[in-house]
């Protein structure tokens, strides 16, 4: 029964922190991404050191990727929700905007639970006495327990840069091109 009641706790704490999928990811395109098609597989991360790099090529600012993860995942794993998100909405790079970690808690009622039995023979009725049968009872209770997770949450913002420019990034930011 305890291995049963902590099986429940986790899936209800699974479903609490971040859904099933455990990672949940948003677009918020801009003007100039609302119709672009996709040119990878994998949008490419850039840090604040190939800024200059990267803007020196003109891209145009498709939108905004958010991503949490649930009480497992780490930012290593939005970043790459985001490279995969980031891509399919047409981007070929991305860079952190915001990183923070979000604390969640989560309370998961208690509960009872009475299990009755008679003797062999007798009849389940109210009189068990009167028919010379046995009644034995037992109560499990389990009570309510709170739990506190917590989780990551980051904002992308995404860039486009036409594959024809591509040759002229380093090669650690050159996309690779969808086929």
């Amino acid at each position: 029964m305890k291995h049963a009641t902590s099986l429940i706790v986790a899936v209800l704490l699974a479903a609490i922190a971040g859904g099933c999928k455990g990672m949940q990811q948003r677009f918020v395109p801009y003007t100039a991404g609302q119709s672009v098609g996709r040119l990878t597989k994998r949008s490419v991360q850039f840090y604040e050191g190939d800024i200059a790099t990267v803007l020196a090529l003109n891209p145009t600012v498709i939108g905004t990727v958010i991503v949490s993860g649930n009480g497992r995942a780490k930012f290593e794993d939005c970043e790459r929700r985001a490279a995969e998100e980031a891509a399919l909405r047409g981007g070929t790079h991305f860079v952190t905007m915001d990183e923070r970690v979000i604390q969640q808690i989560a309370t998961v009622p208690g509960y009872s639970h009475t299990t009755s039995s008679a003797s062999a023979g007798a009849v389940a009725t109210r009189s068990f006495a009167a028919a010379g049968a046995q009644a034995t009872s037992s109560t499990t209770s389990v009570a309510s327990q709170t739990y506190t997770t917590q989780a990551p949450v980051a904002q992308y913002r995404v860039l486009r840069i036409e594959w024809e420019r591509w040759g002229d990034l380093p090669r650690a930011l050159q996309p690779v091109l969808s086929r």
